[in-house]
């Protein structure tokens, strides 16, 4: 009977999380000059840069040592963060800001010569603190800007593996014909 009841609540978890419309991430698909690539950044043991080197070897992409044994090169050219302030109550206890972080990429061959042009992908989370809170609130900005990195590695994950990436890269990588 104990065995039922599990198996029960177990299916009934499983139906509840598909309804919802929850779905595990699922590798994606690269192009054939991005599954042999090398990533450069300034911070190449940043939190950004090791997701998206994760992410790369998760949808199958080989992580070249060195840009000259690549077929591709991202490079990551500037990872920012910023905080706007964007509200302060009547008896200044309560502050609003929106926290912001971008990422400029562009993707080269190993001779330097720019397959895909720089493009920004940005992330924008709201904070709200307390006066009371100042300490909470360094730790829940880090705790955003975490999520805010994760979601911007999966953003470009999706665009690499995006048909007019694709194509751009199986254009201009493929071998010149006669």
């Amino acid at each position: 009977m104990r065995k039922t009841q599990c198996i029960l609540v177990l299916c009934l978890l499983l139906l509840s999380l598909s309804g919802c419309g929850f779905r595990l991430h699922q590798p994606l698909p690269l192009a054939k000059p991005l599954q042999n690539i090398y990533v450069q950044s300034r911070t190449p043991y940043g939190d950004l840069t090791r997701n998206i080197k994760q992410y790369l070897q998760m949808s199958g992409a080989q992580l070249s040592p060195s840009p000259q044994k690549a077929a591709t090169i991202l490079n990551i050219t500037q990872e920012s963060a910023t905080q706007d302030l964007l509200s302060v109550n009547s008896s200044q206890q309560t502050r609003q800001y929106n926290l912001r972080l971008s990422v400029t990429f562009e993707i080269t061959d190993p001779q330097g010569r720019v397959l895909v042009p720089p493009q920004t992908l940005t992330e924008l989370r709201p904070l709200t603190l307390q006066s009371n809170q100042i300490l909470a609130g360094s730790n829940q900005a880090t705790q955003i800007y975490q999520d805010m990195r994760h979601a911007l590695t999966f953003n470009l994950m999706n665009l690499l593996a995006s048909k007019g990436i694709t194509h751009t890269l199986l254009h201009h990588t493929s071998p010149a014909q006669p």
